[in-house]
């Protein structure tokens, strides 16, 4: 059971960095369209 809410946490975790990484990525485009 406590591994189960575990692995719950650690995969909304994930999720989480998954979104914030798209951001920064979609961020770097949009800095790296600027200055071109």
């Amino acid at each position: 059971m406590a591994q189960a809410l575990q692995y719950r946490k650690n995969s909304s975790a994930n999720k989480l960095t998954m979104k914030f990484r798209g951001e920064i990525k979609k961020a770097h485009k949009d800095i790296a369209f600027e200055f071109t």
